[in-house]
């Protein structure tokens, strides 16, 4: 047994040095790391992850972890953990636009550039309606937020994540659901070759409305964006994650 740990220790420390996407960790430890891995958000310095809600978006899924607002402390276990999941991700949001707005059959069309106003609007409401209801523990802590408590809400990701892009369109880490739709605005004129600038150019204005549209139905006030793979560096350091 000791010998197949070291095997796996050592299989593991290979694919997230060199594949940082490559870690395969599911439920609450990627939870936990996410939240280590989110909490030097502040410009004043380290947040402390009972005050931080963290969003990760990947191809064709989302969560969002906290604490929820009873503000538990870090213990060995994941009780203290909350977590809030949903079917929707940069693929998904692409393809629906493809397809189910513009009526193209997306195996031989990618790419919904140029999108039109009223097509990035069809396409808010309908990731809006894929979103679950929020649940009890995450409007309380946004309406600690919103209150004007020291909450943060960090959008976690690498090089093609979602939060990475809106902070590309605005110039600016911190932003709004309004800025996230000027940033719509701007950019669903392009073509793929104006938005090369960009990763995945072809995503860029999908990408962008799920940011919008979950942040309008879940209100939540503003995002920081956190330039991190995902939580594999924590995943990484934490002893617990490893069998």
């Amino acid at each position: 047994m000791g010998q197949k740990a070291r095997l796996q220790r050592s299989s593991c420390c290979i694919q997230v040095v060199y594949a940082p996407c490559v870690c395969f960790c599911t439920g609450f430890i990627t939870a936990r790391e996410a939240l280590r891995c989110a909490g030097g958000i502040s410009a004043e310095g380290p947040v402390d992850d009972s005050r931080l809600l963290v969003w990760d978006v990947g191809g064709a899924s989302f969560q969002i972890v906290g604490k929820g607002p009873e503000r538990l402390a870090w213990d060995s276990s994941s009780s203290g953990l909350q977590v809030y999941e949903g079917p929707l991700g940069a693929s998904i949001a692409t393809a629906a636009l493809v397809q189910e707005v513009q009526g193209h059959d997306f195996a031989h069309v990618h790419s919904p550039n140029p999108v039109s106003l009223s097509q990035a609007e069809m396409l808010a409401e309908k990731i809006q309606a894929m979103v679950p209801p929020c649940p009890n523990w995450l409007q309380q802590s946004l309406e600690v937020e919103r209150g004007g408590a020291r909450l943060r809400v960090a959008g976690i990701g690498g090089k093609t994540c979602v939060f990475r892009i809106a902070a590309m369109v605005l110039g600016k880490l911190r932003y709004n659901a309004d800025d996230v739709w000027e940033a719509v605005k701007l950019s669903r004129i392009c073509s793929d070759a104006e938005l090369a600038a960009y990763p995945q150019p072809d995503m860029v204005v999908p990408k962008l409305v799920a940011v919008y549209a979950v942040m309008k139905k879940l209100q939540i006030p503003h995002v920081d964006f956190k330039y991190c793979n995902g939580s594999c560096i924590g995943i990484l350091c934490s002893a617990d994650a490893w069998v």
